[in-house]
């Protein structure tokens, strides 16, 4: 994002969030700091990770004629989480101003 990024590590059980700063290396620019680690629960013994690769193969041999989420449905998610981030970012112009 915009502030930095989240990076969620199933194999790990951990999400990890990375802040940009200003850098002392490079004036008028900015890097990401060292990670902040946090340890999850994994709650279940599903994995959507694995979920996905047995979809790719059972895509790939046929034996699936269709993929759950295709690219039109990937784009209008991505579209609907873009429209939520820039609301969130009005709302919170308009709450400093």
């Amino acid at each position: 994002g915009d502030n930095g990024r989240m990076i969620v590590r199933e194999d790990l059980a951990s999400i990890s969030f990375e802040h940009f700063a200003p850098s002392v290396r490079y004036k008028g620019y900015r890097e990401l700091e060292l990670p902040k680690v946090e340890k999850i629960e994994i709650g279940s013994d599903f994995s959507p990770f694995v979920a996905i690769a047995r979809e790719i193969d059972e895509l790939l041999r046929g034996v699936r004629a269709r993929a759950t989420c295709d690219g039109q449905q990937a784009f209008e998610t991505q579209t609907v989480v873009g429209a939520l981030a820039q609301a969130a970012a009005d709302a919170q112009c308009r709450k400093i101003g």
